[in-house]
């Protein structure tokens, strides 16, 4: 319950090296995430299909475990068929090409005047305080109010 997700540096010095979240939460939803790089709670990485599921931190390590026996059920051979069959349904749908796309990209990123200023940046104050100077105005992440 107490995970957050999302991609920060989709705000300077990066892209994601794949475009899984466009697969998992559809495009517009991708979007809207990688464009502002705003932090998803657990709840909401839950319902927009980001992740599986949102359990409580303290049955966390129960929860995979059952999930764990109950695949170990299913014979060897048939969890390998069922898990190629999925991959190979993403590649189709063009995972491998946007995997490559992504890897140009975050690199190109890194490489901008913005990626370069902010390196720069980083090696002047530290890599902490540039991205939290990166974040601020954002209001989440490292830059939030700590819970006590």
């Amino acid at each position: 319950e107490d995970a957050r997700f999302g991609y920060p540096p989709s705000r300077v010095w990066g892209t994601p090296t794949t475009a899984m979240w466009v697969y998992r939460m559809g495009l517009e939803r991708a979007k809207r995430y990688l464009l502002t790089g705003d932090e998803i709670t657990a709840a909401v990485a839950a319902e927009i299909g980001l992740i599986l599921e949102c359990v409580p931190d303290d049955d966390l390590q129960g929860r995979a475990m059952a999930l764990a026996r109950r695949m170990a059920l299913v014979p060897t051979s048939q969890l390998v068929m069922l898990k190629m069959l999925c991959n190979q349904t993403a590649e189709q749908m063009g995972l491998g090409t946007s995997r490559t796309l992504g890897t140009l990209f975050d690199g190109i990123a890194r490489h901008t005047q913005e990626g370069l200023d902010f390196v720069e940046r980083a090696g002047d104050v530290g890599f902490r305080d540039a991205v939290r100077e990166r974040d601020d105005p954002f209001g989440d992440y490292g830059s939030r109010p700590r819970r006590g």
